[in-house]
């Protein structure tokens, strides 16, 4: 028998009498290679399979990571029971300083801020409220 007949009857073989094994373990007991385990048993080897990485990026993702506006809004939503200086809002949200103030100072944005001494806070309307009753301010 030429060899490629033999390797493929020692396929065979080891197959028949251990079914349940994975390709690499057949492979090794019979000297060859997992590909052509595979091609034995009908699959399509890992190493034959074409990966295709996908290409581009969805929308979505270019929201995330683009939209300045609904990224304040996300960090918004995570200010539940916190308040932050601007500086650190705008770190939590992941926005760089050149492309903050202009969405940061927009009027969707008036009821999470509140300028106290100097500095600017922001919060949800309820915790501003409180902060505001804390030190006097109306």
């Amino acid at each position: 028998m030429p060899p490629a007949k033999a390797r493929d009857q020692r396929i065979r073989d080891c197959l028949a009498k251990h079914p349940e094994w994975a390709n690499y373990r057949i492979a090794s007991a019979t000297d060859t290679v997992v590909a052509e385990v595979a091609a034995a048993r009908g699959e399509r080897s890992p190493a034959t399979t074409p990966q295709v990485k996908p290409r581009g990026i969805t929308l979505e993702q270019f929201r995330a990571k683009y939209d300045v506006r609904e990224r304040i809004r996300a960090g918004i939503k995570a200010l539940a029971g916190v308040c932050m200086s601007d500086p650190e809002f705008r770190e939590a949200c992941g926005i760089l300083p050149q492309d903050w103030r202009r969405f940061a100072d927009l009027d969707e944005f008036e009821a999470y801020r509140w300028r106290f001494k100097g500095v600017l806070y922001w919060a949800q309307p309820k915790m501003l409220a409180a902060m505001k009753d804390t030190v006097g301010a109306v």
